[in-house]
């Protein structure tokens, strides 16, 4: 795909620019548009019939497009130093050194002189290089797992201001000609269409058959996707149904894929009590390391949780106005008393709440959900934790009581260990303990790894931990034929 564009676009730049116009930017300045121009195009092909099978398919061209076209800013940016000291020749050879010019040119130069432009041109170039930096450095499924996904789309958003400046860049070095000019137009005549279209029009015709639409809600953070809304960053076109969304696209929100969204009946809002919320009171509190609380919240409705599924929990701030929420799996469900291992962080404004949390006192919560929950069957069971999240996994060692299992466990230090007593109770359980940053002769020393693990193919997988340990070993069970594997991964 990026050869059979790059060469026709190189070949036509080459041919109808000037020796003195790089041809690197000329394919920048086009990439870029064609970048921009992937969100309205995508909704335009949604309504035209013979092309709205490729409207979502469309927006994955984007990405690669954008690396394409940072790559090349890049490369025009590396000639930068070049093209000075061709001006340098030309208009002031013997009056002053190169970087006394270079210095005038874009701190100095007033309107007598030949480079006055430089001054604008040059900053526009600067603030839009720091830009497409950003963009190229975070334009990768990595950094859109690292960082928080709301904000990795709002660093992506900052393509509409970097076009700004490059608009802003060329007129100031004396290239805004209708080879660069008629693009614009076209662009903005296109997105401004999409916008008039979707404000105005869009809405109106698909209220007719709104009920034939549904809506999702994302479990860690609420977020619902209605499949009769636009995305005005093009993630999806409006509406694309639930099953058509690519298995890769994450939420906007939190970043998790689409199995952790779960479907919603009439209008949600799940806030509301009737809509599974719920009053959980403090019974006790115990402080299982230095770090590691165990919270047991009574119920007064009769729940039904499944080993593995988890609950938000909701406060807000003194204030009163921002909610902070945060998703625990449930250790252990007995008489009506949910309890939690919570790991608290010294400068976390939902860990001191938690430390000033008292008994008797009350929070709102949302009912236990998610997909990782244990399997009914009588298969061996191989379990895989890190730390607190050890809680879905001994609430599923519980309930698997009669069934031959392993546990694989890995901590820091032999201080950060907890509930062993309670684990050497259950029967037909084999316990691994891990520790990685101390050697103790009664357990295994570093983190856990595939060739530590003595499982066969038949057995089942339940790991629960940080993202690259799950990835790393969910890829080498795959590798050996491992088919009954479940997880669940942290951000």
């Amino acid at each position: 795909m990026s050869a059979s564009l790059i060469l026709p676009l190189y070949f036509f730049g080459k041919f109808i620019l000037s020796n003195d116009v790089q041809i690197s930017w000329f394919l920048w300045y086009f990439y870029l548009i064609f970048v921009l121009l992937v969100s309205p195009l995508s909704y335009i092909f949604f309504k035209l019939v013979f092309l709205k099978k490729y409207s979502n398919s469309l927006v994955s061209f984007r990405r690669p497009l954008g690396i394409i076209a940072w790559c090349l800013a890049l490369f025009h940016g590396f000639k930068f130093e070049e093209r000075i000291y061709a001006l340098r020749e030309k208009y002031y050879t013997d009056q002053m050194s190169f970087a006394s010019f270079l210095y005038s040119s874009i701190f100095e130069s007033t309107t007598g002189t030949i480079l006055w432009m430089n001054v604008y041109s040059f900053w526009f170039w600067f603030g839009g290089f720091v830009i497409m930096m950003l963009l190229l450095a975070t334009s990768n499924n990595i950094s859109q797992k690292i960082l928080w996904a709301k904000i990795w789309k709002y660093i992506q958003r900052l393509v509409y201001p970097l076009f700004l400046l490059v608009v802003l860049h060329i007129y100031f070095v004396w290239w805004w000609k209708g080879l660069y000019l008629y693009p614009a137009l076209v662009l903005i005549c296109a997105r401004s269409y999409v916008w008039f279209d979707k404000n105005f029009q869009f809405k109106g015709q698909m209220s007719v058959s709104h009920s034939s639409y549904r809506k999702f809600l994302c479990l860690p953070c609420w977020y619902i996707y209605d499949e009769e809304l636009w995305d005005p960053d093009g993630w999806l076109i409006p509406g694309t149904k639930f099953e058509e969304i690519p298995d890769d696209r994450y939420c906007p929100v939190c970043g998790v894929t689409k199995k952790d969204f779960t479907p919603l009946d009439g209008d949600y809002n799940p806030e509301h009590k009737e809509n599974h919320g719920l009053d959980l009171v403090l019974r006790t509190k115990k402080y299982l390391t230095k770090d590691v609380v165990e919270l047991s919240f009574y119920c007064e409705k009769e729940l039904e949780i499944q080993p593995g599924q988890f609950c938000n929990l909701i406060f807000y701030n003194q204030e009163g106005k921002e909610k902070i929420t945060r998703s625990y799996s449930v250790v252990k469900y007995r008489d009506k008393l949910i309890y939690l291992w919570i790991k608290l962080k010294s400068d976390g404004e939902w860990s001191q709440y938690i430390k000033k949390l008292q008994i008797w006192d009350t929070l709102k919560a949302l009912w236990p959900f998610w997909d990782f929950v244990l399997k009914n069957t009588s298969n061996k069971k191989i379990f895989i934790a890190t730390g607190t999240w050890l809680s879905p996994i001994y609430h599923m060692m519980e309930k698997a009581w009669d069934t031959p299992k392993e546990l694989y466990f890995w901590v820091w230090y032999e201080k950060d260990l907890f509930y062993i007593k309670e684990l050497n109770k259950i029967p037909n359980l084999k316990i691994h303990i891990y520790l990685s940053r101390e050697d103790k002769t009664l357990y295994g020393y570093w983190r856990i790894d595939y060739k530590n693990i003595k499982a066969d193919v038949k057995d089942e997988i339940y790991m629960c931990g940080s993202s690259w340990l799950i990835e790393n070993l969910n890829s080498k069970f795959i590798e050996k034929g491992f088919t009954h594997i479940y997880f669940e991964k942290f951000l």
